[in-house]
């Protein structure tokens, strides 16, 4: 189908035309079909055209030369059925349509595995992760070192920020800057890459995380039964603060700012100093 004519075609009741001003954009939201760079795809060009035709119907906006032009420069190939975290749409100005679909569980892993960013899951919808200052970087490797340091001749495992984490009763999947554990290991499957039972969770705070960190996230934690310990770690200052769970399911907050302070993390056996914590650490404003 040519271009010419797809741009006349009706498009679903409910959805949005657009006939102008067109730009590509990045979303980190999914809908119902994805565009996946792919330099393997034996489509011919006639193929493509038709995928990419496909495509904007499902999207609900008008295809034009621009947007055509840019699937064919990606040598994509169009998954049906099967939402993409980085996936290129078009708006108009500030009134973009940004159609999204609701992910199973399984549909995210599968994007997830295959993804070359990484996206928290939860109620259906996959969230892109954005990068880290050095603060945060140096204050997880500090950690992961300090703990790894003290735990090498014991059945205990420590993990950076690549470990998922699958919190069963709420069905997120996140990523903690660090977690740890002792004894058996539990996944979603085979592939060992989703944790189910930490029992220490650390987050390195930042401006635009630490509501979350400290408020829904945390809570969505403390229904992780194997989880003992979570660890927040302030990267604009000295101060972290350790919730400890007690017999009766409260929690305990201890709370130090000082290089000379430690916190015993009993979880994993090991003792934290802040020292070695925050080292070679600069505060930036």
């Amino acid at each position: 189908m040519a271009v010419e004519q797809f741009a006349k075609r009706d498009f679903k009741p409910g959805l949005v035309e657009q006939r102008q001003s067109f730009r590509p954009v990045e979303i980190r939201y999914q809908i119902d079909i994805g565009c996946i760079p792919d330099s393997r795809s034996s489509r011919t060009g006639a193929e493509q055209e038709q995928a990419v035709d496909t495509a904007a119907l499902q999207f609900g906006l008008v295809l034009t030369k621009l947007s055509y032009d840019l699937f064919l420069l990606h040598n994509c190939i169009i998954v049906n059925s099967i939402p993409w975290e980085r996936l290129l749409t078009w708006s108009s100005g500030p009134m973009a349509t940004q159609p999204s679909a609701f992910l199973t569980p399984e549909q995210y892993l599968e994007i997830e595995r295959k993804a070359e960013y990484k996206s928290e899951y939860f109620n259906g919808e996959m969230f892109a992760m954005a990068g880290a200052k050095e603060a945060h970087n140096l204050l997880v490797a500090n950690l992961v070192a300090a703990i790894h340091r003290q735990i090498r001749e014991r059945p205990c495992r420590v993990y950076p920020s690549d470990m998922r984490v699958h919190v069963k009763s709420t069905g997120l999947y996140t990523y903690p800057d660090v977690t740890g554990l002792c004894g058996e290991r539990l996944f979603v499957d085979g592939q060992t890459d989703t944790l189910l039972n930490p029992g220490l969770i650390v987050e390195v705070l930042s401006p635009s995380t630490e509501a979350y960190d400290r408020g829904r996230k945390f809570e969505q934690y403390q229904s992780i039964g194997s989880l003992r310990e979570y660890l927040l770690v302030a990267s604009d200052r000295i101060h972290v603060d350790l919730y400890t769970r007690q017999p009766d399911d409260r929690w305990l907050l201890t709370s130090v700012n000082r290089l000379e302070d430690s916190l015993a993390l009993d979880s994993v056996g090991a003792r934290l100093v802040l020292s070695d914590l925050y080292e070679k650490v600069v505060f930036t404003e």
